[in-house]
């Protein structure tokens, strides 16, 4: 059976590592709410989770990982591409730890990152967006 915390312990294991990885910058859950008009750069992590049932008591997890980059065109015309490049560094695998802090199980990367420029926000001057995408995958035993 799918344990209903499994969901919160990727979400919370995913968020702790890329907000480790991406060190003086913000890092938001999609469901955050914050005054991103406040914030000058960030980062916005979205989650999709599919679990395959394997047998009687083994599940295959697969994390599609989504990151929403906000740049600023200042300081350079680099900036979005910077910021999607350490995005795309900051995929690996990544220990799920339950509430006690006990290792779970680990998310291990597979297939390739994508990077998608979209350009200039229209309702945000000097603001450039792009997305950062990766697979993440976990077989569980419960």
């Amino acid at each position: 059976m799918i344990n209903p915390s499994w969901a919160k312990w990727i979400q919370r294991a995913v968020l702790k590592n890329f907000t480790l990885q991406l060190p003086g910058y913000t890092v938001l859950a999609e469901s955050d709410n914050v005054d991103k008009n406040d914030k000058s750069e960030w980062f916005e992590v979205r989650l999709d989770i599919n679990y395959e049932h394997l047998n009687r008591n083994s599940y295959k997890a697969a994390v599609d990982v989504n990151i929403l980059v906000m740049a600023a065109k200042k300081p350079n015309i680099y900036n979005a591409k910077l910021l999607t490049g350490a995005a795309a560094a900051a995929f690996g695998d990544i220990s799920v730890l339950d509430d006690s802090g006990n290792q779970k199980f680990c998310l291990n990367l597979i297939g390739k990152i994508e990077d998608t420029y979209y350009g200039e926000v229209e309702n945000q001057a000097n603001m450039e967006q792009a997305t950062v995408e990766g697979t993440l995958e976990a077989y569980i035993l419960e």
